[in-house]
């Protein structure tokens, strides 16, 4: 495959990826043996497992790499507690009401140590974040007590006296519910920002509508959600926050490290061809 044609594919599959996960929500009747939540839910683990999987296969050791293999973790997290939540306690009134609560801490977490990952681009490996952005972890785990302690304060969620049954489908939001949903976003922007600011080098600064396309299309659902204007099929949202969350994320940073803005395993190959010099490749072994 041509250099110009890998960044189209690139696109193209990751918009693929994130309408196969629209269509089994929409499509599968949730009374059939496996229902919709149960094949959205394996699916999207999985496409976490390959984000974890690639970003540590690809991409050479770093602070950014740490930092992004913590959002893969983060990122199985939400799906995990999806599926406890839809599937496993779908009946236990209280357990649900704190798998809930706790599907806040991958989605804090996760804008943090993207920011993170943003800040260590470009930087030698023995430079360290400076100490202000602890005040932005301190935030969110600020902000994730306050969620899970949401019983007894309701700043998050109204939910109805008693917590009787049907609380799920009869709340509101509370002003810390749109707190922690501008926190997020605020971090999200400010890790693209960093990252296309960073873009200087000329093959890289060429190639910034790579992730600049899935970044933006991922906001856009992210906003459209927020605002209660995604479409319904057959009773379910056509996109759901968790999902367009991940591929916002995701996506991003795959496209970012295609087009070489963090350092990867690739093309080592090449050198050999270009060079007069006669060399070998080991690993830390001499294999």
């Amino acid at each position: 495959m041509t250099d110009t044609k890998k960044p189209i594919f690139i696109v193209l599959l990751v918009f693929g990826l994130l309408a196969v996960s629209s269509m089994i929500v929409t499509t599968l009747p949730d009374e059939s043996v496996f229902g919709a939540s149960s094949v959205s839910t394996c699916y999207l683990l999985l496409l976490a497992v390959a984000f974890y999987i690639t970003v540590g296969w690809v991409t050479v050791k770093s602070s950014a790499r740490n930092d992004l293999l913590c959002c893969g973790v983060l990122f199985m997290g939400i799906f995990l507690l999806r599926g406890l939540r839809y599937i496993a306690f779908s009946e236990m009134d209280q357990v649900l009401r704190y798998l809930w609560y706790l599907y806040y801490a991958p989605l804090l977490l996760i804008p943090y140590f993207s920011f993170r990952a943003a800040l260590y681009i470009g930087k030698p490996e023995e430079w360290k974040c400076p100490r202000w952005h602890f005040i932005l972890g301190t935030v969110s785990a600020l902000l994730l007590l306050l969620i899970l302690t949401n019983d007894y304060h309701q700043l998050a969620f109204r939910l109805n006296p008693g917590f009787r049954e049907h609380w799920v489908d009869v709340y509101t939001y509370g002003p810390l519910y749109y707190v922690v949903y501008a926190w997020i976003a605020l971090l999200l922007v400010s890790s693209l920002v960093l990252m296309f600011k960073k873009c200087s080098i000329a093959s890289c600064r060429k190639q910034i509508w790579i992730p600049l396309l899935p970044s933006a299309f991922g906001c856009f659902l992210l906003t459209m959600i927020a605002l209660g204007r995604v479409p319904s099929i057959n009773g379910h949202l056509m996109v759901e926050f968790p999902e367009a969350f991940f591929f916002t994320v995701a996506a991003t940073w795959g496209c970012c490290i295609r087009i070489g803005l963090m350092p990867a395993n690739k093309a080592y190959a090449s050198l050999f061809g270009i060079s007069s010099i006669h060399a070998v490749i080991c690993d830390n072994e001499d294999h």
